[in-house]
């Protein structure tokens, strides 16, 4: 009896330091994402197109692996929620947006349009991103998936007006109410169709 109490209270210290070592480790990707979106805001003018595009995407990395490990740990808080949406805020919101005022072949339109960009990311943070996610179905484009396809756009060195009207499109797409699967639930869907294709 003795033995199989010290055996659960062995497997509970255990649990306990894996749960410790991923939220640390979720904590640590919120910070490289943070710092990514810095860099890449501050290399905005100076530093070549491809490699602040290249740290907006690093970004996106870090954010991927940070949600699943936050709540894989159990110890997903409102605090987490909230600064892991101002990482993405700089990251995905003002990154890009800067990436594309400061474009060799910016104008009036592209300005204009990095703005409501902005605007609408941060509209988008303060209504979702201060909660913890509950759900695999976000309503509007996330903020991260908005920040990817523009840095894509951008690196692709579409022309000016098209790089416009894709940032104005994507800043629609994130005040909408459209509901939008999120990565985790995209990649189940498909192991699904794959295993019922198999079968």
């Amino acid at each position: 009896m003795g033995t199989d109490a010290q055996h659960g209270r062995v497997l509970m210290l255990a649990a306990s330091r894996v749960s410790k070592s991923q939220r640390v480790l979720a904590d640590v990707l919120t910070c490289c994402n943070l710092v990514s979106g810095i860099a890449a805001t501050l290399l905005s003018g100076q530093g070549r197109p491809v490699r602040r595009s290249t740290l907006i995407l690093l970004a996106a990395v870090c954010d991927a692996l940070d949600g699943p490990l936050a709540r894989r740990s159990g110890c997903a808080t409102e605090l987490g929620a909230a600064t892991d949406g101002v990482a993405d805020l700089i990251s995905f919101g003002v990154a890009p947006a800067t990436l594309l005022a400061n474009s060799a072949s910016c104008t009036a339109a592209s300005t204009l349009a990095s703005g409501l960009y902005t605007a609408a990311a941060a509209w988008r943070l303060a209504r979702y991103g201060s909660r913890p996610r509950t759900s695999h179905i976000f309503r509007g484009l996330p903020l991260t998936g908005a920040g990817i396809v523009l840095t894509t756009g951008l690196h692709a060195r579409v022309p000016p007006s098209v790089s416009s009207c894709l940032a104005l499109a994507l800043a629609l797409a994130m005040v909408s109410g459209v509901p939008v699967p999120s990565g985790e639930e995209l990649v189940h869907r498909v192991v699904m169709i794959r295993v019922r294709g198999c079968c």
